[in-house]
């Protein structure tokens, strides 16, 4: 009996004994230790597992921003204003990048392809197009007659010669392609097919339908003066020929992608000028009521904002706006030199730095 005491048993019985009653009671979700006593299933592996892996997982730089955005719980927002950094990244992949070129689609060698690539005949084409868009605005000042068949023999010829070389450009494109499906994979191709479709409509087909409606006796036709305005206004897609000009002047090209690059900060920008404007735009209303310098300048909410944009934002002969708001009250003189501060001296300088930026980043 002495021997059966616990002072005086073996400890590797005792340990026996526990282990033997933990898996004998390990099935409640419990178990004990060397001296009997019960206590709660432990989590500390898990939690120094967990706890391992989240250190592991912060070892990583690449890892730790992520980490550190899931804990605090926001999410990663687009910056309102271009990262020069990253805009210099993009253009700099952009530069790297195969220069594409619609001559990979061309045949091997032939008399269209010689045409169609020919430096001189690309130099041409370029200054038929400027003289195009001018021809247009030429035409537009002295060309009186609403239809072609009506004009001046120099507007015919003009007219004419334009479809005819921009027809020949389009055939000789065409021409050159090693498979004519492979056109439609040049977006320039496609956008001037376009353009020539237009032009030899308006020029040829409208011409010739006019021609047998008059030899048919209808002479309702297709004289509707309305209608052939209408037809007249379709030269306007022609000018849209100039993007193969400003493709061609690298210069003007960066500053097209400067003002594409800001358009999102320029947005933002005008969207705070507008909101000031607002605010702006109520208080004076509110506060010249019955005034007169109200009903010139302020009389509703809209003229109010028109009156602050001319005169307060565009500067637009702002004395005279002063002056009458100062023989009013110099308050109010004093809230739109406020507004001018804001406006104009901040808002409209914050727009040209946000542009020189971008621009100088591209």
């Amino acid at each position: 009996p002495s021997d059966a005491t616990p002072c005086n048993r073996d400890p590797s019985q005792t340990s026996g004994h526990s282990e033997t009653r933990a898996a004998r009671h390990g099935s409640k979700g419990s178990k004990t230790n060397a001296q009997g006593e019960r206590r709660r299933p432990s989590f500390t592996g898990a939690r120094r597992i967990s706890t391992n892996s989240a250190v592991s997982d912060a070892s990583h730089p690449s890892q730790t921003s992520s980490l550190i955005g899931r804990k605090s719980g926001y999410a990663r927002r687009t910056p309102i204003f271009i990262d020069p950094e990253e805009m210099k990244r993009k253009v700099r992949e952009n530069l790297t990048k195969a220069k594409y070129d619609v001559a990979q689609y061309y045949v091997e060698d032939g008399l269209w392809r010689k045409i169609a690539t020919s430096p001189l005949f690309e130099k041409m084409t370029l200054a038929v197009i400027a003289a195009n868009a001018v021809w247009i605005g030429v035409d537009t000042d002295y060309n009186e007659s609403d239809t072609l068949l009506q004009a001046s023999p120099i507007f015919q010829f003009a007219e004419h010669f334009f479809c005819i070389f921009f027809s020949f450009e389009w055939f000789a494109r065409f021409k050159s392609f090693r498979r004519k499906l492979y056109c439609l994979r040049d977006g320039w191709f496609v956008f001037d097919s376009a353009l020539v479709l237009m032009m030899v409509f308006e020029t040829w087909l409208l011409t010739a339908i006019m021609l047998i409606s008059a030899s048919s006796g209808d002479a309702s036709g297709l004289g509707d003066a309305s209608i052939l305005r209408m037809a007249r206004l379709a030269r306007l897609s022609r000018m849209a020929r100039m993007a193969r000009l400003l493709r061609a002047v690298p210069e003007l090209m960066i500053m097209i992608k400067g003002i594409v690059a800001a358009t999102r900060s320029v947005f933002f920008t005008l969207a705070l000028l507008t909101l000031v404007m607002y605010i702006f735009a109520i208080a004076f209303t509110q506060l010249t009521t019955e005034t007169k310098v109200g009903k010139q300048f302020f009389d509703k909410v809209g003229t109010s904002m028109y009156t602050l944009l001319v005169y307060g934002t565009l500067m637009d002969n702002v004395t005279v706006t002063l002056d009458s708001l100062k023989k009013e009250s110099f308050i109010l003189c004093a809230l739109f030199l406020l507004f001018v501060l804001v406006a104009a001296l901040t808002l409209m300088n914050m727009l040209i730095g946000v542009l020189t930026e971008v621009v100088s980043a591209v």
